[in-house]
């Protein structure tokens, strides 16, 4: 008797086999571009995050000492240390990778921008 049921089963058709590869299709078009403009929404808000910090730390020393501002260019992986009025006010700010920071201290501005794709760039903050 527990032959006959096993006899019986013939697994999925091509027709649905079909129809939920066209799904699995369908939802992974309407995905994907979805998932790519959150990670590059999440990047622009990291590049902001680091250039405000940045432009934070460096407007808290303008006061006291103008040309202790860092300048230039700061790519993945380095650290700008930013004095502060005493050495318990000195700020260390890592840059992470992937992310590069402008500080221009003649114009007391600070850009971050996503080095893989130059299109997202922080907004341009003053201190």
């Amino acid at each position: 008797m527990p032959d006959k049921i096993f006899h019986n089963e013939h697994g999925f058709t091509l027709v649905e086999v079909i129809v939920v590869a066209v799904i699995v299709a369908i939802l992974a078009a309407v995905a994907i571009p979805l998932y790519t403009g959150y990670v590059r929404d999440s990047r622009v808000k990291v590049a902001d995050n680091i250039a405000g910090s940045v432009a934070s730390a460096c407007g808290g020393i303008k006061a006291f000492d103008p040309a202790e501002i860092p300048d230039g260019v700061f790519g993945s992986g380095s650290v700008i240390t930013v004095p502060g009025a005493n050495s318990a006010d000195s700020k260390i700010i890592s840059i992470p990778d992937g992310y590069a920071v402008v500080i221009n201290k003649n114009a007391f501005t600070v850009v971050c921008s996503y080095i893989n794709d130059p299109g997202i760039k922080s907004k341009t903050y003053s201190f």
